[in-house]
């Protein structure tokens, strides 16, 4: 078991924050873990793979620059898939995230069953013309609570340089 807890910003610019990251090509498999109130993203994907089991991703708030933000990205975004990443989510929960509980970016996927999210800005956030492609939510996974629970709106999305420490 794994829980990774109230995270914060670096002082000197109050930006970061995230529970996790995954990036530069790397491949993860997470089986019960807990990221619970992380700034920014609380598990952020970029160029990178993810499989993951009894994952929960709660109360993400946005970046503590909010809302001026270098490139506008303020955050509050429970689950990121960026530039080219894949997660398989299975039996998760994400919850009382700021902004969007779990956002994809157009050359991203997730395939997503057994789950739940609730109680976020947003729900899901997919983006772009090939969502439908790379993204699957199945059936079991209850979108519930949420301000809205879909939304295919350009939302802001890091950078690269928002990404890289």
């Amino acid at each position: 078991d794994t829980v990774i807890e109230d995270t914060q910003p670096q002082l000197s610019d109050n930006l970061w924050g995230r529970g996790a990251s995954i990036e530069n090509g790397s491949e993860l498999v997470m089986r019960r873990v807990v990221i619970r109130g992380s700034y920014q993203v609380g598990l952020l994907l970029s160029t990178s793979r993810l499989e993951a089991s009894d994952l929960f991703v709660e109360a993400t708030q946005r970046a503590a620059c909010a809302p001026s933000c270098p490139n506008g990205f303020n955050g509050g975004i429970g689950v990121g898939a960026y530039q080219g990443s894949t997660a398989t989510l299975r039996n998760f929960s994400i919850h009382e995230s700021a902004s969007v509980g779990l956002q994809v970016d157009p050359e991203s996927g997730i395939d997503a069953a057994c789950g739940l999210i609730s109680a976020n800005g947003i729900g899901i956030n997919l983006q772009g013309t090939r969502e439908e492609e790379n993204t699957v939510v199945n059936s079991d996974v209850r979108i519930v609570g949420n301000g809205r629970e879909w939304a295919g709106d350009a939302l802001p999305t890091p950078t690269a340089s928002d990404i890289d420490l």
